[in-house]
């Protein structure tokens, strides 16, 4: 039933329903709070929102838990792209440098 409700968020925000969107991600984390993401996929629909502080948050929060999830590392990457923390240009260089 996760991977259908995980599925179901995709394709709401697809369409531009955020709010369905979110209420898909959120009853995956609410099975599995590791569900990283799920919880990535949640920072996407802020950021669709405007609500770029709280995006970033998101972001942080998968990468604390997962230093090597690429796609939550460039999503704060280009959402800081005007003032980048280095710590996060970083991160990108070694993860490329040697994806496994």
């Amino acid at each position: 039933y996760l991977p259908a409700l995980y599925n179901i968020g995709l394709l709401k925000h697809g369409c531009n329903a955020l709010d369905e969107a979110e209420a898909a991600f959120l009853g995956v984390l609410a099975a599995d709070a590791g569900h990283l993401n799920a919880r990535y996929q949640l920072g996407l629909v802020a950021e669709a929102r405007g609500e770029f502080d709280a995006a970033a948050q998101t972001y942080a929060e998968v990468l604390g838990r997962d230093p090597q999830h690429l796609p939550a590392l460039t999503a704060l990457i280009g959402l800081r792209a005007a003032e980048p923390d280095p710590r996060w240009l970083e991160q990108a260089e070694r993860i490329a440098a040697d994806p496994d």
